[in-house]
C-alpha cells in the first residue's frame, strides 16, 4: 500500500508539472523592475520559513532535544519571515513589471497546486493508517511537500523551488532505507526542517542581492 501512495503521488506531481510556464524570468538579464518571480519568492520564504520552524520543533520534541531549541527556532522563523515581508512591500510598491492578469493566472494555479497537495497529504495519510503501515505517513508527507515545489517553479519561473523540492524528494525517498529506526526516525523531521529553513533563508538573500543589483543599475 505505501508503494501504490507514493507512486500515485509521482504521478500526480509529474502531471502538475506540465503545467506551462506562466512567467519568463528576467533574472541576470534586467534588474530594472522586480518581477512577479521576486515578489512570490518573498512570500514563499516566509510560508517556508514558518513550515521550517514546525518541522523543526517537531523534531525537537521527537528527539527530545533540549526546549530552549524551540525558542531559537522560532526567533530564526520571526526574524527570516519579517526581512521577507519587508521585501516583498517594497517589490509590491516599486510594482512587480506583470500584467494584472498573468498574476490571476499565476496565483490560480498556486491554488490549485496547494490545494491537491493538501488532499494528497491527508490522503496519503489517510491511506496509510488505514493499511496499517502509520510510520510511513511522515516520509510521505516529505514527498507530497517536495513534489508541490516542482509545478511552482514553473509558476513563478523560480529554480530555488526545483532546488527544494529535490531536496525535499531525495530525504522523502532515502532517509527511511538509511536511517536506525526506518520511515519513522526523528530524522526525517530535522531534515525537511533544514531544507525549508535553508530555502527561505536562501530566498531572501537571493531577493537581497537582486535589491543591490537593482539600486546599482539605478
Amino acid at each position: 500500500m505505501a508503494n501504490l501512495v507514493l507512486s500515485a503521488q509521482l504521478r500526480f506531481a509529474v502531471a502538475l508539472a506540465a503545467l506551462p510556464p506562466l512567467q519568463k524570468s528576467t533574472e541576470g538579464h534586467d534588474v530594472s523592475n522586480p518581477t512577479l518571480t521576486h515578489v512570490a519568492r518573498s512570500y514563499g520564504a516566509m510560508v517556508a520559513a514558518w513550515f521550517g520552524a514546525a518541522w523543526l520543533c517537531a523534531w525537537r520534541s521527537a528527539a527530545h532535544a533540549p526546549v530552549f531549541l524551540t525558542g531559537a527556532v522560532l526567533a530564526g522563523a520571526a526574524l527570516v519571515s519579517s526581512v521577507a515581508y519587508l521585501q516583498a512591500r517594497r517589490f509590491r510598491r516599486i510594482g512587480p513589471a506583470v500584467p494584472g492578469g498573468q498574476r490571476a493566472r499565476s496565483m490560480r494555479f498556486y491554488w490549485i497546486v496547494n490545494v491537491a497537495q493538501w488532499l494528497l497529504i491527508f490522503g496519503a495519510a489517510a491511506a496509510l493508517g488505514a493499511s496499517g503501515h502509520p510510520r510511513w505517513i511522515v516520509a510521505a508527507v516529505i514527498l507530497v511537500v517536495g513534489l508541490h515545489f516542482i509545478p511552482l517553479g514553473r509558476i513563478f519561473a523560480d529554480r530555488l523551488h526545483y532546488a527544494t523540492g529535490a531536496a525535499l524528494v531525495v530525504l522523502a525517498c532515502s532517509y527511511p532505507l538509511l536511517s536506525p529506526s526506518g520511515p519513522q526516525d526523528p530524522i526525517g523531521l530535522l531534515g525537511a526542517g533544514i531544507i525549508l529553513s535553508a530555502s527561505a533563508i536562501v530566498a531572501v538573500a537571493a531577493n537581497a542581492v537582486f535589491e543591490r543589483a537593482r539600486q546599482a543599475h539605478g
